[in-house]
């Protein structure tokens, strides 16, 4: 299921798939870069966990910015720490 979330002044999309212990996959940057453009083929090898496949800001669906993840990562991880 793809949902977005919203971390300070970001939308990011958000795919959670999968049930067990979670792996989150938080891909790099480039031009059209996604995290399942990046993850979506390893999805199946890790089909015995929770799998949230993150899109950070930078230019992909869902995002809002320009500038990259710069310092959001912590905010990102944080929701997914419970």
């Amino acid at each position: 299921m793809t949902s977005t979330l919203d971390v300070g002044d970001a939308r990011l999309a958000c795919t959670d798939a999968g049930s067990g212990t979670p792996v989150v996959w938080l891909h790099g940057s480039g031009p059209g870069a996604t995290g399942m453009s990046n993850f979506g083929g390893n999805l199946p090898a890790f089909e015995g966990f929770r799998n949230i496949v993150v899109a950070l800001p930078g230019g992909q669906v869902g995002a809002r910015g320009t500038e990259g993840c710069g310092g959001r990562a912590p905010n990102v991880l944080s929701i997914f720490m419970y």
